[in-house]
């Protein structure tokens, strides 16, 4: 019966599935094997040129009976549709589905962005954290620095008070190259001590940078999830205006099919 029908996809394969229409086969005459078909069990509704029938089987014989019903004339619907607001209604169809997927695609994009602008937002957090961590090792080698000129200001103050003790002339030169080799490298160390102070005061101009880049990928990826959420909303209002949309289609549709018949 399908083959003799004509009409919307959409139509055809919801008078199918309530109807069973592909299921039911046609005679081109009125004059068929009955018994034929009540053996076979295959068909339970079928139609000649003029009569349609129900077969019904018995649960307990297994016989065959048939009902048979007069085709009706065909009918032809007198209701019309207006064209003009057809093509209107496809029209705003076509455009809300347009910009459907111009807003998926949109999306996309920004999640995308909030990807990128996440991985951005980590390297920095992973920049501080070794920024932490060399400064922590730049306090931990001043504070050494620093007790070893402690230990050496103690050294300085025992020799001086031995230069001032009466001390033969050999011994005097002992505690001035002594005392040679104990600026030397008070010199050396204050040189280091100098170089530390210079790397420590990068690390934390470093730490600030990164503190404040962080802040603002922070605040960009507040922006990014808020735009989101705004676009979220606005898709699934699109998808309500679709699904409205797509009723009224679906309404005309029908309307269109029976108008055809």
């Amino acid at each position: 019966m399908l083959d003799a029908i004509d009409g919307p996809p959409e139509l055809l394969a919801a008078m199918c599935s309530k109807a069973g229409l592909h299921a039911i086969p046609i005679a081109d005459s009125s004059t068929v094997d009955f018994q034929a078909i009540r053996e076979s069990k295959r068909f339970k509704r079928y139609a000649t040129s003029t009569t349609s029938y129900i077969v019904s089987y018995s649960r307990h014989t297994g016989e065959a009976m048939d009902t048979a019903a007069q085709l009706r004339p065909a009918q032809v619907f007198t209701a019309s549709v207006d064209q003009e607001e057809r093509a209107r209604l496809i029209r705003e169809v076509d455009s809300m589905r347009s910009e459907l997927e111009q807003n998926e695609s949109r999306i996309r994009d920004l999640t995308a962005n909030e990807n990128a602008q996440r991985k951005t937002h980590q390297g920095y957090l992973d920049k501080r954290d070794s920024l932490k961590r060399a400064r922590q090792d730049v306090l931990a080698t001043l504070s050494d620095k620093q007790r070893k000129l402690v230990s050496l200001e103690r050294y300085k103050s025992d020799l001086e008070r031995k230069l001032n003790e009466p001390s033969s002339e050999e011994e005097e030169e002992k505690i001035r190259q002594a005392l040679r080799k104990m600026a030397s490298k008070r010199c050396k160390l204050t040189w280091e001590y100098l170089q530390l102070a210079r790397e420590s005061q990068k690390f934390f101009s470093n730490l600030t940078l990164a503190t404040l880049n962080r802040l603002q990928a922070q605040a960009e990826l507040q922006a990014q999830e808020a735009l989101c959420t705004e676009k979220a909303k606005l898709l699934r209002e699109m998808e309500d205006n679709y699904t409205a949309g797509n009723g009224c289609c679906l309404s005309f549709a029908w309307i269109c099919a029976a108008t055809e018949e």
